[in-house]
């Protein structure tokens, strides 16, 4: 299914749930203030999440594990309590110009041996902790993006981590 122009708010747990292999596409919609993450991709879902606003709320803007994968491309996402996108448990997903800002935690924070993302021609800036921050077996691939005045670096990796600069 395809969803366009929708608000979600304010929801008491996920504002977009995808889990079980789900699949759509979401775009130009606003998910925001939500009690945990904005959008969540779990359990080998694969939807593309295009031209979204994604702000504020008390988790993530986006959390991908599981297996999730996905496609981000052209969102706006600011103001998560956490990192504005989390990815853990073999999540997979694939991120192309994007906006991620003022987040409290990282802009993407990535952990856990299996976890692989792509990052393409985002811009990734603004956030309290690193731009990109990549721990425990983790790797990120980086590609052309833009990542500036993040508090506590553009990049970092610890315990294993990989970031990969093409």
């Amino acid at each position: 299914p395809t969803f366009t122009g929708n608000t979600i708010h304010d929801g008491k747990t996920i504002g977009v749930l995808f889990h079980e292999r789900s699949r759509g596409v979401f775009q130009k919609n606003t998910i925001r203030d939500n009690t945990h993450a904005n959008v969540a991709i779990r359990t080998e879902s694969d939807p593309l999440l295009i031209e979204n606003i994604l702000r504020g709320g008390q988790g993530n803007g986006v959390y991908v594990c599981e297996g999730g994968r996905g496609q981000l491309k052209l969102n706006e996402i600011s103001r998560a309590r956490r990192a504005g996108v989390e990815i853990r448990s073999g999540g997979c997903p694939t991120l192309i110009s994007n906006t991620i800002h003022s987040c409290t935690g990282a802009g993407v924070f990535a952990y856990e041996e299996g976890t692989h993302a792509e990052l393409e021609q985002n811009t990734i800036q603004g956030n309290q902790l690193a731009g990109v921050d990549v721990i425990t077996g983790a790797r990120i691939v980086l590609r052309r993006n833009v990542l500036s005045r993040n508090a506590r670096g553009d990049t970092s990796k610890q315990s294993g981590g990989e970031i990969v600069v093409q």
